[in-house]
């Protein structure tokens, strides 16, 4: 599908259609080995990366908050040459920007730290919930820094799609845990208000809001342009869609359509009954990874494969409900589908986990 979707803008801007596949057919490969590293490694193993992941991610997401921050305080852009700024938001970090050389084939290599964070965020919170008693109010209350602080700084991005992933993964971690639900109660309303008055602080992100509440008056050439051109597809695939590649949308119409929308192109081709199998292959790894944490007899096991549905399940449904226009779009990818390296490589080493854990 990301071919499928993309030969024609790959071939417009850098005259070669077949750039994206090949990019994604690199970090796939990529991620088959992580998954195959992960499944073979002991949990100890994963047990011993928990602390230096969780370290490193938030390292990169203090500096992207940091810049988003200074960015909106000077009214003009803090950037350095390893981030990357897309619609307003620091999300990326360029490994091998100008002066140094491209990678053959690859070219610049970039990342999204959220994505890394991810995983250590799930692989910390399981390994911290291992040693916490119920009796621990200090522990209790270093979750909840933890957490706060996390979906903070990928607030202060601002990515408030990604942030509402984290959300989902502290709150079911903590669900599963035997400790007080007090705490939980306390925090929700403090990421809500957090999150409301963030929400608005980006002139984007505004847009975005006002856009989907304000459907009938928003201008379809300009910011409703989007979402309209992700409809316009959804609608044209009708019950059984256009067949595979008779995309039209696909044709510089949708913008990000290789990465965020590419549910759309999936819609128009295969139709509702093309996107409900695919709405079914998700529903179904998340109840492995469901049945899988319930087989679980350690804390850390169980925690790991709720931690890991919920993100794939979470993010999944967030890209759906964003295309059919349930939620504002938020730039969240579909997992395993959307093009995208660093998404790809740590999606495919969560099921490596949870292969392990079925395993083990």
């Amino acid at each position: 599908m990301v071919f499928e979707s993309s030969s024609s803008y790959a071939q417009n801007v850098f005259g070669n259609k077949y750039k994206f596949l090949f990019q994604q057919f690199v970090w796939v490969l990529i991620g088959f080995f992580g998954m195959w590293y992960v499944y073979k490694v002991k949990l100890r193993v994963l047990k011993s990366w928990a602390k230096p992941l969780m370290l490193i991610s938030l390292g990169f997401l203090a500096v992207l908050a940091l810049q988003s921050t200074l960015s909106k305080i000077f009214g003009t852009s803090v950037q350095t040459p390893f981030t990357k700024i897309t619609y307003g938001a620091f999300r990326w970090v360029v490994l091998n920007p100008p002066p140094f050389p491209a990678v053959p084939l690859l070219g610049r290599i970039s990342f999204q730290p959220t994505d890394i964070a991810k995983l250590a965020f799930i692989l910390y919170i399981s390994l911290f919930l291992e040693k916490i008693s119920p009796k621990d109010k200090r522990k209790q209350l270093g979750f909840l820094v933890l957490v706060l602080t996390t979906v903070g700084l990928v607030f202060l991005e601002p990515d408030f799609g990604t942030a509402a992933i984290f959300i989902s993964i502290a709150v079911a971690l903590y669900f599963v845990s035997n400790l007080p639900l007090i705490y939980l109660f306390l925090g929700l309303p403090l990421m809500a208000v957090l999150g409301g008055i963030l929400s608005f602080s980006s002139a984007y992100r505004r847009q975005r809001l006002m856009t989907f509440f304000n459907r009938r008056e928003t201008d379809i050439l300009k910011e409703g342009y989007h979402i309209l051109q992700i409809l316009i597809a959804i609608g044209s695939g009708g019950v059984f869609g256009l067949g595979f590649g008779e995309s039209r949308q696909k044709y510089a119409y949708i913008p990000e359509v290789v990465s965020d929308s590419i549910f759309a192109v999936i819609a128009e081709e295969f139709g509702f009954v093309g996107s409900v199998v695919l709405a079914l292959v998700f529903l179904a790894l998340i109840w492995r990874g469901i049945t899988i944490a319930k087989n679980q007899r350690d804390v850390f096991g169980r925690s790991l494969a709720v931690g890991i549905s919920c993100w794939l399940g979470v993010q999944t449904f967030i890209n759906l409900f964003a295309m059919v226009h349930l939620i504002p779009l938020t730039g969240v990818t579909l997992p395993f589908i959307s093009y995208g390296g660093s998404s790809m490589v740590v999606s495919l080493m969560g099921v490596g986990i949870l292969l392990k854990l079925s395993k083990h």
